[in-house]
């Protein structure tokens, strides 16, 4: 939105006409709580698939095809936990409870498994006692000071792990009851990685961080092939060649032969700290197979916190709804650098490049990359479905190749609780929830410029549909709206009022699944399709209280159906049923919708 008249709005206000229209559509589909006591009309083959009337009962997902989990009895989790969890094969109506505990994901694999682990945590250094329980006869042997394990016995009850030792980190293998050890030069004093055959399952190679047994002061790291034993230096503990990246802030020494953790595996390369020979810590990346130093020095970890965690940076989907291959790029939040100029760190994989982005301590920022993966966005990770935090939104901007400098600069200081690029890039949005006051929703161009806020108001949900190129879609006081930010003026254009539960974009002709026409003193809303750009709707149901949408996979413009040339393709909507006074509709429901339901 550039130039003119930007129309400013605010929230809340409501349109009496519309929401007596939409109340004359709910009684027309024979809604209860409207009179009458005619049974509720359901759509695209509605069937009920468990009577029940239970107003603790809460859908929480998918647990394999087929199949959903619903808890009952109040919140899981906490001690002492009060949900009951069960599943519900929508083909059989088969119900399964699994108690306190959710249940676990399906298992590929039909049989049972030969042995099950478990493991109980003693002391510093953090050593284990592994439990293997033979699942045929119920015996258990215990393992006890275990470092790291590669994973529980298969049918041949093959073990390989790391065991301390009272001369030291040993490699042992063989049956779980008579582990032989495995002579190795090197002292091992941490196991960073594991990797699987996944065509096997079994161990192929272990990540360590060791010393040669010529220097054993000097922690570097190294892989193991686990069935030759092989070694191979993948960071040395002395660098052949290092100095700061080009972005960095020199502070320290340079000099090291102590690789720490976590160390992250990036391509041919790692991102790892070193300890350094002044006692500072230094967070590096390499080694690098060319270039004027094998080893780049990116930032010093302020003295007394631990090493940050990595964090990627997350792409966003184009016009199109594809995603844009681009290089890695890792985050870093510092915790207490008194005076520091930055708490966020970024490393550009592709430009070798460090940027320093304006932050704050425990604020943790997530980055999200624009489509053409020219710029980042970095503010407060959010849940799914409601903002769970507030922070700083920073802007960087990627050079065109290694010759010249990223950039960063800082939008907002606080208060932001989520922000997103366009899916063509050539604007974002920001939503700012002041200490006082009502929610604001700010606009600017892709670059950051010519910011300014558009409207405040109770603000739900607010992202950019996809595909498309700029549509901004919300649920503002309760309605489903969107406008264009290519217009020169705010234009709101309603889909569905009182909307509750979530907005499942579908990604075909602008048809979405939601709920609407909310109804306060039921507690129970009309689930249906809803056309964003037509206002079409068609019903599902008029009085639920809960739905989901479960699909097989996604297509590649990000839509729930599979790719069109897949047959059938088919959502299905599960739908709880409760209406004001008990009745055998009461009740978990599903319908199928397919794409010839939305020609």
């Amino acid at each position: 939105m550039t130039g003119g008249s930007q129309g400013l709005w605010s929230f809340p206000r409501r349109r009496l006409r519309r929401a007596i229209a939409s109340g004359v559509f709910a009684c027309a589909l024979g809604a209860s709580a409207c009179g009458g006591g005619q049974p509720a009309v359901r759509g695209f083959g509605s069937s009920e698939i468990v009577p029940i009337r239970d107003s603790t009962l809460v859908l929480e997902g998918k647990n394999g095809p087929g199949v959903i989990v619903y808890g009952t009895g109040g919140p899981g989790g906490g001690v002492p936990k009060s949900a009951t969890y069960w599943t519900l094969n929508l083909s059989t109506g088969a119900v399964q409870s699994y108690g306190s505990e959710y249940p676990p994901p399906p298992s590929s694999s039909p049989p049972p498994p030969p042995y099950t682990c478990s493991v109980e945590f003693i002391g510093l250094p953090t050593t284990l006692t592994l439990q293997i329980i033979d699942n045929s006869t119920g015996l258990e042997t215990d393992i006890p000071n275990v470092l790291s394990y590669a994973q529980c016995p298969g049918v041949d009850g093959t073990l390989t792990a790391f065991i301390l030792q009272p001369n030291g980190t040993v490699l042992s293998t063989g049956p779980y009851t008579q582990l032989e050890p495995v002579p190795l030069s090197l002292q091992v004093s941490d196991v960073e990685w594991w990797t699987i055959d996944p065509t096997t399952s079994a161990p192929v190679t272990v990540t360590v961080q060791a010393a040669s047994s010529s220097t054993p002061g000097n922690l570097g790291v190294y892989a193991i092939d686990l069935s030759s034993y092989a070694i191979t230096e993948d960071i040395p503990a002395v660098p052949t060649s290092v100095d700061w990246a080009t972005g960095a802030m020199p502070a320290g020494s340079l000099q090291s032969t102590v690789v720490t953790n976590p160390v992250l595996s990036v391509g041919d390369h790692y991102l790892y700290p070193r300890m350094m020979s002044d006692a500072g810590m230094t967070m590096f990346a390499g080694p690098f197979s060319s270039g004027a130093a094998s080893e780049l020095a990116l930032f010093q970890i302020p003295p007394g916190t631990s090493s940050p965690m990595p964090q990627g940076v997350i792409s966003s989907a184009s016009s199109a709804g594809y995603f844009q291959a681009s290089a890695p790029m890792i985050s870093w939040q510092l915790n207490g650098a008194a005076g520091a100029a930055s708490d966020l760190m970024v490393w550009d994989e592709a430009n070798r490049q460090v940027i320093a982005c304006p932050s704050s301590p425990e604020a943790h920022m997530a980055g999200v990359r624009s489509s053409d993966g020219t710029r980042v966005l970095f503010v407060t990770p959010q849940g799914c479905c409601q903002y769970l935090g507030a922070g700083p939104l920073s802007l960087a901007t990627l050079a065109n190749g290694a010759k010249d400098a990223d950039s960063c600069t800082l939008l907002v200081a606080s208060n932001v609780v989520t922000a997103a690029f366009s899916p063509d890039g050539s604007a974002m949005f920001w939503l700012v929830q002041p200490t006082t006051g009502e929610t604001q929703l700010w606009v600017a161009a892709g670059d950051g410029g010519g910011a300014h806020m558009i409207g405040t108001g109770l603000m739900q949900n607010v992202h950019f549909v996809v595909p498309g190129e700029a549509q901004l879609e919300m649920i503002l006081d309760g309605d489903l709206v969107w406008f264009d930010l290519h217009d020169s003026t705010v234009h709101l254009h309603y889909i569905a009022e009182k909307v509750f539960e979530e907005i499942y974009d579908i990604g075909v002709g602008g048809w979405l699944i939601t709920g609407y026409d909310y109804s306060t003193q039921d507690t129970t809303a009309t689930v249906g399709l809803v056309n964003r750009n037509t206002g079409e709707r068609r019903p599902i149901s008029s009085d639920a209280s809960q739905f989901i949408v479960l699909s097989g996979s996604t297509d590649a413009d990000g839509g729930l159906f599979p790719d069109s040339s897949s047959s059938p393709a088919v959502l299905t909507v599960v739908y709880v049923v409760r209406g004001r006074n008990p009745s055998p509709q009461d009740g978990i429901w599903s319908a199928k919708i397919t794409m010839a339901d939305l020609q």
